[in-house]
């Protein structure tokens, strides 16, 4: 929606200025070819602006781009622009002049070449003022996406820091129950939530990495498993064995690569039948 209302109000601007420029150019009779006076000058002024618009969009929207996106280097893009203003110049005085001549006598009407100079200058100046122009609406295109950038990255970490807020509270209430349960000597559910707590503050501090190290993939693989263990009673006559070998510390691992295969063993790999989980 936005997009489409900056469109609108680019166009409204556009056609805005070139009828004030039109208007300014009647109104000042601002014309090369000095054969016409007064409302003779109209027609010829109509077309000459004409010309300007054509050039000016013809290099916004096509020369212009073509040279930003490297398929014109500078001598191309220039050699375009020369070839085209002197092409539309001449185009722009021999209209004056035929149209003088059948406007006049036309005993004294000649095409000078001073005249197409004058109508070349004035032609690349619209050029220029489009290369003018597309440099500024790039730029502030930039700073739009700068400042959402910025607006985003502002939304995420007020995110961010409003999913701090739970786990601190769900970690003070863990640590309260903690507490109640060593109050009241409950060993059993002390350990299972400080496993608990443990292996939820290794989640909420490794989530964002790529890698963490297989050391510490490992201690939070030992939690669990330990917490596991909580469920079992020793009548349960099931031994859980948790081997390690080898140097960890020097590698590295996605973090919760393993976990899954641990959960699994847990969830289908019990047979109380065969009381051995490997």
């Amino acid at each position: 929606m936005r997009i489409k209302t900056g469109i609108r109000i680019e166009i409204i601007v556009h056609a805005f200025f070139w009828i004030v420029l039109t208007f300014l150019f009647i109104h000042f009779n601002a014309m090369s070819f000095h054969y016409l006076k007064g409302d003779l000058m109209d027609i010829p002024l109509l077309f000459g602006t004409g010309i300007n618009i054509l050039l000016f969009y013809f290099n916004l929207f096509y020369l212009f781009p073509q040279y930003k996106s490297k398929k014109l280097n500078v001598i191309g893009y220039s050699l375009w622009i020369i070839f085209t203003v002197i092409i539309l110049s001449v185009l722009e005085n021999t209209f004056d002049y035929f149209y003088a001549a059948s406007n006049t006598n036309g005993n004294n009407v000649t095409l000078q070449f001073g005249e197409i100079i004058i109508t070349s200058i004035i032609n690349l100046f619209f050029i220029l003022l489009s290369v003018f122009y597309s440099i500024i609406r790039d730029w502030l295109k930039i700073e739009i996406v700068k400042k959402k950038l910025t607006e985003e990255n502002l939304k995420l970490e007020l995110n961010y820091l409003k999913s701090q807020v739970n786990p601190h509270f769900l970690f003070n209430s863990l640590n309260n129950l903690y507490s109640i349960a060593i109050k009241n000597d409950d060993k059993e559910t002390a350990s299972g939530l400080s496993k608990l707590s443990t292996l939820m503050r290794f989640m909420l501090d490794k989530s964002d990495k790529t890698t963490v190290k297989l050391g510490e993939e490992i201690e939070y693989l030992k939690s669990y498993v330990a917490m596991q263990k909580l469920r079992f009673l020793e009548s349960d006559d099931i031994d859980i064995i948790f081997k390690v070998e080898g140097e960890t510390n020097f590698f590295h691992v996605p973090p919760f690569l393993l976990i899954n295969f641990v959960e699994n063993a847990f969830k289908h790999g019990i047979d109380y039948k065969k009381p051995y989980l490997y």
